[in-house]
């Protein structure tokens, strides 16, 4: 996906060598799995399992999952044309968008590991904040006069750095709520949660930046990746509430009469 940008490098988006070279790509792609002999796995029955019982066993990753396909979709779709309008070339858009992709490749093993050692909650709290801040700074950046493209690139590689791992992450946060047998239907539903989104994402922030009356597509990024954020840390705190129960204060009659006294 990351190298796939720099195609554009190469030939003009509208030349159909670009689209011939990626059918030839996914053409020689089939080839090992065509002349594979491994066995097919065995048969699975996996349990029945609705979307309000998912949504019920883990709001934040109902809720993370479509909210990342609101902004996977509209970053995908709608940054490289913005772009051009802020007269990158179509080479320049491909980069950026290509740095994106390899920080999502790259973050994925530590954002990972941390979501390993500590809460998953508390991960997607930090790292949404990240992605808001990292979304208006893009934005201010755009809107140099000339805005440095390697700066650029740069703060591409950390937005996808951080943003990227998001789905996974709450995929991880509901599979812990569940038993094996259960994966399959739970990925499903988070995986139409997420389709959604991505119907809905490029057309709610071309309605934002219509109604902004300017390039607004990384404050638009900014204010979901905040709500996402809010929705982590009601439930860290909810979550760190039913581990860590706080007990009452109950306060005596005889400290009750000192404190009057």
């Amino acid at each position: 996906l990351a190298t796939a940008q720099l195609f554009f490098q190469l030939a003009y988006a509208d030349v159909f060598s670009l689209f011939a070279i990626s059918s030839i790509l996914a053409s020689i792609a089939l080839v090992p799995l065509i002349l594979s002999d491994t066995r097919q796995p065995e048969e699975m029955s996996p349990e029945p399992l609705p979307l309000k019982r998912v949504y019920e066993l883990s709001p934040l990753a109902c809720i993370g999952a479509f909210s990342v396909g609101l902004t996977y979709s509209a970053f995908f779709g709608l940054s490289a044309p913005i772009l051009l309008q802020y007269d990158f070339t179509a080479g320049e858009a491909g980069e950026f968008i290509g740095a994106a992709l390899l920080g999502g490749l790259l973050f994925q093993w530590p954002v990972g590991a941390l979501s390993d050692k500590i809460n998953r909650r508390l991960v997607v709290l930090i790292i949404t904040l990240l992605a808001a801040l990292l979304s208006l700074t893009i934005d201010h950046a755009l809107r140099d006069a000339s805005p440095d493209r390697a700066w650029l690139n740069l703060l591409a590689f950390l937005f996808g750095g951080v943003t990227y791992p998001l789905y996974s992450t709450f995929l991880s946060i509901l599979n812990d709520q569940l038993e094996s047998r259960q994966f399959i239907r739970a990925s499903s539903c988070l995986l139409t949660l997420n389709g959604a989104g991505a119907v809905i994402g490029p057309l709610a922030a071309a309605v934002f930046i219509h109604l902004s009356g300017g390039y607004m597509l990384f404050r638009y990024m900014a204010i979901i990746h905040l709500l996402i954020g809010g929705v982590g840390l009601v439930r860290y705190c909810a979550r760190l509430g039913q581990i860590v129960p706080v007990k009452p204060f109950v306060v005596s009659p005889r400290t009750a009469n000192a404190v009057c006294t």
